[in-house]
């Protein structure tokens, strides 16, 4: 394939031109990734991370390899298979749909490597609640007394000035109880989805393990959900299969 050039989209109407690679659709192209800074707003390539494929019509970023861990070339397939990429609206909610089941069905087809730390690849949700879990577990040494004098002692390294021990030991013990707060409401949430519809939760659950295994659209996604609820949208949930939602809402 050619190379050419993109506007990727940003917040705020914010673009950045870059360099990209043509596709089989010429209205999807390869693009490097590209990061807006939290703190200053600035823009720059992402050299860690792996190419993306983007909308050339908005310049909005629409698919990850590393979201689903299938060939560019195959996701290009797919998604040209279900809309008109010219246009700036190219799925209908339908089209959406059936586009994310067969990229979702691809990615479970070709598979993507999971990792060591995720547990047992044949149980997604329980080993993603039973990792948790254990973490939670050994963070409870941290209020052994012998822990807590290695804190002190750490603590003493650090600084002499009495103020600043305290705001340390307080950012530590506040770390701690944020830390066992999200993992309580993860593994609650993740076991009611266990227990209602286990085919949903293993989905969830192998989304969530590829995000922290990846995490180069975090950010993005958080930005499109609070859009999205401040909208009045239902948000996005990639990695949620459609037709397990649709089961849900409509039992009795």
């Amino acid at each position: 394939m050619a190379l050419t050039t993109v506007r990727i989209a940003f917040p705020g109407d914010v673009f950045q031109t870059v360099t990209a690679e043509t596709t089989t659709n010429p209205n999807i192209v390869i693009a490097p990734a590209v990061r807006m800074s939290a703190a200053d707003g600035s823009i720059a390539l992402d050299h860690d991370a792996r190419p993306n494929l983007v909308h050339v019509p908005t310049g909005r970023t629409i698919f990850s390899t590393r979201s689903l861990g299938i060939p560019l070339a195959k996701a290009v397939e797919i998604l040209s298979r279900h809309g008109d990429w010219s246009q700036p609206a190219p799925l209908t909610p339908e089209a959406q749909k059936a586009c994310w089941q067969q990229l979702y069905a691809a990615a479970d087809r070709d598979g993507w490597p999971w990792p060591d730390w995720a547990g047992d690849q044949a149980q997604p949700a329980l080993s993603v609640i039973g990792g948790h879990l254990e973490e939670a577990i050994k963070q409870i040494d941290t209020f052994s007394p012998e822990v807590r004098q290695r804190h002190a002692n750490y603590i003493d390294s650090v600084t002499d000035i009495d103020d600043a021990k305290e705001k340390i030991k307080t950012l530590l013990v506040m770390q701690t109880s944020r830390e066992y707060t999200t993992t309580y409401g993860l593994v609650y949430t993740l076991a009611v989805l266990h227990r209602i519809n286990t085919t949903a939760a293993d989905s969830v659950a192998r989304e969530l393990v590829a995000q922290w295994e990846y995490g180069d659209t975090l950010g993005e996604r958080m930005w499109q959900w609070r859009n999205e609820l401040e909208n009045g949208t239902p948000l996005t949930l990639r990695g949620y299969p459609e037709a397990v939602a649709e089961e849900l809402t409509s039992a009795p």
